[in-house]
């Protein structure tokens, strides 16, 4: 598979608000949709966190086109 790169970036996240973005992606599907407990979670704010973050680089993949559909 072929990645089309005129529709999706995959980076390292460069920003606070990117590893944010991330972070609140991880709650949705650990905490939300599979029901994982999270007790390092930020409820209020929807972000799963854990002890690596501050350690990692966070790789993400930007769909262009998303906004937009």
């Amino acid at each position: 598979m072929e990645l089309d790169r005129t529709r999706f970036e995959i980076r390292l996240a460069r920003t606070s608000e990117e590893v944010q973005a991330a972070q609140r992606l991880r709650y949705r599907v650990f905490v939300e949709e599979m029901g994982a407990p999270a007790a390092d979670a930020d409820h209020d704010l929807r972000l799963e966190l854990d002890a690596f973050d501050p350690h990692f680089d966070h790789l993400i993949l930007i769909d262009r086109f998303a906004a937009t559909e």
